[in-house]
């Protein structure tokens, strides 16, 4: 731990600052503690880190709504799987009640 925060390994200091934070995290989940000087250290990475990150606007309006360019998108309805109950509710697999006649729809 010591020597991360000294010299980190990661492409850059967020990289790095995730890489300590994970070794802290682990190091108090185990029930162990960090010292005053590796909590320094440890924020001394993460101020390098913060002061890389770029600003953005905030993307909601004050409602708290996605403007319309950020709304969602239609997306594909999952497909069944081939074991899966037929959507249908005839209670037989899929497979062998409507794959087939599903398959001919979407040519």
């Amino acid at each position: 731990m010591d020597r991360l925060s000294r010299a980190p390994v990661g492409d850059c200091d967020i990289c790095s600052g995730e890489h300590v934070r994970a070794i802290a995290v682990a190091i108090r989940e185990l029930g162990g503690a960090l010292t005053e000087e590796q909590r320094a250290g440890f924020d001394e990475l993460l101020e390098r880190a913060d002061a890389m990150w770029i600003p953005l606007d905030d993307p909601f309006d004050d409602a708290g709504e996605a403007p319309a360019s950020l709304q969602a998108h239609a997306t594909r309805a999952r497909r069944p799987g081939r074991n899966d109950p037929c959507h249908c509710g005839s209670g037989k697999k899929y497979e062998r009640c409507h794959l087939e006649a599903d398959g001919n729809a979407r040519n």
